[in-house]
């Protein structure tokens, strides 16, 4: 693309980030899970353990000291993982025990001076604490609940004393939660809910740290008698707006707490939860009397937006809840005003409806459990439910019938477990097939009584690596291994992991918890294979156009979009109001910018590299669009290094040097709009390069440096003819200042300079430098350069040939024509400035004519289309005088219009071609239209006679003489009429 016009490459660009939108269909529709349950509850039947979905990766065991004070170990008392500072623990009276089960494997003791009952890590307040407490430590003793700030840094867990706490006056907090806001909420062994309340500094009226009773009974109950249905649990939703509550007896309360840090309001108390679930299943086996809910759930938009709330029963049924009614569902955060029932999902064959289930978790559609935790001390069952993927990720219509289907598998732990939990990861999406390989997968860690065990969530992508793995260098003689992973996860999404697994090759790992086999070379060239193998088979989805391509190709546009899609949509700088005034920063991550380079770097070796897999010749609609993409792949590989090196450099003083309106375009378009559109890349690939230019050579004041800098940097985004466009633009703004003689010598420097990369400059610039020659007095400098950008996008005139009546409409010059139209425009826009303007002289006007219409350049496209434009503003006249090259020819040319037919004749009488002149006039006083007057029509035939009495040749006096008749017969036929 470095010698290609702007104007076709934004065309090229556009045409293949659309291929990859439209490719991008089977993620926009993976379904809303909601719509894909069904009665009965389908579970898809057992699996080899390489592509099972859930994997036990690595045990890891307490140390001696650690395993004889877990024995310890009241299972009443508190324990559980802390997963942001990497600890495990458990209470054992007044002792908190810290595991660190990522570095050094031991035990850090918190000692308290009364017995622990209750311990919570959540996130504190914002404005409170200093920038590096990411987490605070709740302890509730038999007598006080203390806050203490938690740093988990390179020399390991540190303290904060914050010297936040109160008193208990008797209540035990057994249960404690926090919101995204920092609020902090306490389940009490009174039954009732409280909430933290601290703040940075006591007040007149309020101490700096106090709990307040939130209970959803009689404000004054809890002071005469327990509830009968005491609450078991509380939990809080991802958004920190409801908090829900579990009863003894399967109830739940609805609590909205709004976002102003106060809030607390019951708005729901459903108190026919089983019952309810019974009647969605009637005949359901697993509804028996004494069943109960033993846990609840809050859910993520990111899974449904149809429910909020997923209840589990003592023998592993699932109860999901929307907490709104009616028709507000759809708004996934509106407030909530009851609780629905809105599907219950029965166990597989793993459970019986005597079994009972413990410890159990559910996050993003991932449901994990105990089976018969009180049978085994030594040893536990955990069953684990996900959604198969393989029918929700090939989805091409919102009309398709998809149904759920759970893959289930059971896990074998040593040890009792005493607490499951998800580690956070920045994968919330169901749709695994999105992600890339080298993004750590869910991990769940698991706390037993040996120690954490570790548990992996497999994605499609890490089972085909393993089956590629496991076929060592075999892949292509063991093909038939592969073909049922690509029928069942569907040649696309099959072919994109082949990429994903490709674009990975030797990523290095850097957590030492959630390691992940790198993929190695083998692995890399294995995956090859499988796309010279099954990248053949069709792809499902059909082009707009119906073109039906390969897996490969739709399998590569699909893939790169998974890679870009978390950018695409977001703007690329953000706008700060200061005291100083406005600051720009970047909206996008260097890391992540990197991180997507890598990937689109060894995507495009693998297709500059695999001639053989990535033919682009013959020429088909799908080498055509295999080509626009490897150009695209290579396009936004570049540009990320360039945004990268922005954000690097300064970011702030370089925006600063944009000029307002491309400050404006950056803030409010998105990267792709910046990336793809002829407007966007106008502000980015244009001024902001400009601006970054400006910035360099003030900061170096050496042109050759600066390119030297920028080129090694930016590559094709900010590279020569940038650097050019920059100096030139610098040196007509500078002859604004100087005296005429240095200004006629900056303004030659700057066209010969820009006369050298006139292929590069687009449209818009070209109109602003012609506009700023013609302001300083030198239009012809701009029109010039205008003719010189549209020689470069056609040497040879190619497009003379759309003159041709023979020239089909699908002609690929009609496109050239089009990238040359513009420059056409700035050329007539100048020139009949100045052939209107009185000032000029005659002989000026020549010149410029002259200029205009030179013959040398033989675009007669132009010529005919300058023509049309002239007689459009009454120039005609201009055009006779001048008599520039080929007018007699688009006079004559059809359609022959009146206007133009009357302007032939005047052109032959001035050149005294008086037999034409008059065969012209005698064609007007005949011309087909009853708008001509007849006093017109007689004017016209007086103008032939005169000029066939004015042919003096003596071989065409015979002519004449008959010409003269015919127009005397004329001229007496219409006195009569």
């Amino acid at each position: 693309m470095a010698t290609t016009e702007p104007e076709k490459t934004i065309t090229l660009i556009k045409e293949a980030a659309d291929t990859l939108e439209s490719k991008a269909v089977v993620d926009r529709q993976f379904p809303d899970l909601y719509k894909t349950f069904t009665h009965p509850s389908l579970y898809a039947p057992n699996q080899a353990e390489a592509v099972q979905p859930i994997l036990l990766k690595k045990n890891i065991t307490l140390s001696t000291s650690g395993l004889d004070d877990i024995r310890k170990f009241d299972h009443k008392s508190p324990c559980g993982i802390a997963p942001l500072i990497n600890r495990a623990y458990f209470v054992i009276k007044n002792r908190l025990h810290l595991f660190d089960y990522v570095e050094s494997r031991g035990i850090m003791i918190h000692e308290a001076e009364s017995d622990i009952v209750g311990v919570g890590f959540v996130k504190p307040k914002p404005g409170i604490f200093v920038d590096h407490v990411k987490q605070l430590m709740i302890i509730a003793t038999t007598r006080e609940i203390s806050v203490i700030g938690v740093v988990n840094g390179p020399q390991g867990l540190n303290y904060v004393n914050t010297f936040i706490s109160t008193v208990t006056n008797g209540v035990h907090m057994l249960q404690i939660v926090g919101t995204s806001q920092g609020r902090v909420f306490m389940l009490g062994n009174d039954d009732n809910v409280w909430e933290l309340d601290y703040r940075a500094q006591e007040t007149w009226f309020a101490s700096k740290c106090n709990k307040k009773l939130q209970t959803s009974g009689s404000s004054f109950g809890f002071l005469f008698r327990k509830s009968n249905d005491p609450i078991i649990q509380i939990a809080v939703n991802e958004s920190g707006t409801v908090l829900y509550q579990l009863t003894k007896n399967s109830n739940i309360n609805v609590v909205y707490l709004g976002t102003d840090g106060y809030t607390f309001n019951t708005v729901c108390k459903k108190t026919d939860c089983i019952a309810d679930a019974k009647r969605s299943v009637p005949t359901s086996e697993y509804f028996i009397p004494d069943i109960q809910i033993v846990s609840i759930h809050p859910t993520t938009a990111a899974e449904s937006l149809y429910y909020h709330l997923v209840a589990i029963t003592s023998n592993g049924c699932r109860i999901y809840y929307n907490h709104q009614k009616d028709a507000q569902q759809v708004k996934y955060d509106a407030a909530p005003n009851g609780l629905i029932n809105m599907h219950v999902r029965t166990p597989s064959e793993f459970l019986k409806a005597s079994d009972l289930v413990g410890k159990p978790l559910y996050r993003n559609a991932l449901t994990m459990f105990v089976k018969n935790a009180h049978v085994n001390e030594t040893q536990s069952q955990i069953i684990t439910y996900s959604p198969h993927l393989a029918n929700l990720g090939n989805r091409t219509s919102p009309n398709s019938n998809i149904q759920l289907q759970e893959n289930g598998n059971a896990i074998d732990i040593h040890g009792k477990v005493l607490d499951i939990i998800e580690s956070p990861t920045n994968s919330d999406e169901i749709n695994e097939f999105k992600y890339p390989y080298h993004a750590t997968p869910r991990h769940f860690l698991v706390l037993t009584t040996s120690g954490i065990t570790v548990l992996v969530k497999q994605r499609p992508v890490d089972m085909l690596h393993n089956l590629i793995t496991r076929t060592g260098r075999d892949t292509r003689y063991r093909l038939n291994d592969f073909e049922l992973f690509f029928n069942h996860y569907g040649y696309l999404n099959a072919s994109s992991l082949c990429y994903n697994l490709i674009s990975s090759t030797d990523v290095p790992n850097s957590n030492s918890l959630y390691d992940a086999k790198s993929v190695g070379s083998h692995v890399a060239k294995g995956a090859e294979i499988l796309l010279e193998r099954f990248g053949q088979v069709k792809s499902l989805i059909e082009d707009p156009k119906t073109q039906s391509f390969s897996s490969l190709h739709d399998g590569l546009a699909l893939f790169t979009y998974r890679v870009i899609e978390g950018i695409w949509s977001k703007k690329l700088i953000k706008e700060t109001s200061t005291a100083v005034g406005k600051t720009y920063s970047n909206n996008i991550s260097t890391e992540e910018l990197a991180s997507i380079q890598k990937i689109l770097t060894r995507l495009q070796t693998l297709i500059d590299k695999n001639t053989t897999l990535f033919p682009f010749t013959p020429v088909t609609p799908e080498t055509k669009s295999l080509n626009n993409l490897r150009e695209l792949i290579g396009y936004l590989n570049q540009a990320m290094s360039f945004f990268t090196f922005i954000f690097e450099y300064d970011l702030n003083s370089i925006i600063k040097l944009a000029k307002p309106s491309a400050q404006a375009s950056l803030l409010e378009s998105d990267v792709k709009t910046l990336l793809t559109t002829s407007e966007g890349t106008s502000a980015v690939v244009s001024e902001l390069t400009f601006a970054l230019i400006d910035y360099t050579y003030k900061r170096y004041n050496n042109l050759e440096h600066v390119l030297d800098i920028l080129t090694s940097r930016c590559g094709s985004f900010c590279n020569a003819h940038d650097v050019l466009l920059y100096n030139a633009a610098n040196q007509i703004y500078l002859a604004r200042n100087v005296n005429t003689n240095q200004a006629s010598a900056m303004l030659k420097e700057s066209f010969d300079n820009l006369n050298k990369i006139a292929i590069h400059i687009p449209a818009d610039k070209a109109a602003e430098f012609a506009t700023q020659y013609a302001e300083l007095g030198y239009p012809a400098y701009g029109i010039r350069l205008a003719i010189c950008c549209a020689k470069a996008r056609d040497v040879t005139n190619s497009t003379n040939a759309l003159l041709d009546a023979n020239c089909p409409a699908d002609d690929y010059r009609h496109q050239l024509f089009k990238s040359k139209q513009p420059f056409y425009d700035i050329i007539l826009k100048l020139s009949k400035n100045v052939i209107k303007d009185s000032s000029h002289l005659k002989d000026s006007r020549k010149i410029l004519m002259k200029l205009v219409f030179n013959s040398e350049y033989n675009d007669k496209a132009f010529q005919f289309y300058a023509y049309d434009s002239f007689l459009q503003d009454n120039l005609d006249q201009i055009l006779i005088e001048e008599n520039p090259p080929n007018l007699e020819e688009y006079l004559q040319n059809p359609p022959l219009e009146y206007k133009r037919l009357k302007l032939l004749a005047s052109y032959y009488k001035l050149r005294c071609c008086y037999e034409n002149a008059a065969q012209a006039y005698v064609a007007l006083a005949r011309f087909p239209d009853n708008n001509i007057s007849s006093e017109e029509r007689i004017q016209n035939l007086s103008a032939a006679d005169i000029c066939a009495r004015s042919e003096k040749a003596p071989s065409k006096q015979y002519e004449m003489h008959k010409l003269k008749e015919d127009i005397k017969q004329l001229i007496d036929s219409a006195i009569a009429i």
